[in-house]
């Protein structure tokens, strides 16, 4: 009897450290970019949703956009860019609900919201855009990708239909 109770008793303790060890999923809702009015900055937004599957509380404490770009010649180019949230007004957006820069997830929750990125084209100098993927680093210093495959681009003309779609 006491043999079984010692194993029920461990498979149960066992089950508790599984979900206390930190596993947040990330989802891609929604992407698409769009110009400056001045055509000099290109932005980059995403619609994510973190989802914190632990009993224990952590933290996205770092997100930034990775570009892979390429030259004519052929040398690859590695741009990092953190998210910016103060982005939100100048894209003209105001009612996107972004998130912060570090993101709080409590036990067993999920967040979601904006990811607001903004390029200078003069980083890009003639050069072309390969991919570009989404990294997340936790507060348990583990780091989770995302890669966005489609991303729409956003026009003047369709901000008034379309802002409403975004939130």
């Amino acid at each position: 009897m006491s043999y079984r109770l010692s194993k029920r008793s461990l498979s149960i303790s066992e089950s508790q450290h599984q979900r206390s060890i930190p596993d947040v999923s990330l989802y891609l809702n929604e992407g698409f970019t769009k110009t400056s009015e001045t055509k000099e900055y290109r932005y980059y937004v995403f619609s994510v949703t973190a989802t914190n599957k632990s009993t224990e509380n952590n933290s996205l404490v770092k997100v930034e956009m990775i570009v892979l770009c390429s030259n004519e010649e052929g040398f690859i180019s590695k741009i990092v860019i953190p998210h910016d949230p103060t982005l939100v007004s100048e894209i003209g957006m105001p009612s996107l609900t972004t998130l912060p820069t570090k993101v709080v997830l409590m036990s067993s929750s999920a967040e979601s919201g904006w990811l607001l990125f903004k390029i200078d084209r003069k980083v890009l100098n003639n050069k072309k855009i390969d991919g570009y993927k989404l990294l997340f680093s936790d507060s348990n210093d583990n780091i989770f990708e995302l890669e966005p495959i489609i991303v729409r681009e956003i026009h003047k003309s369709d901000e008034v239909e379309k802002e409403n779609d975004f939130d």
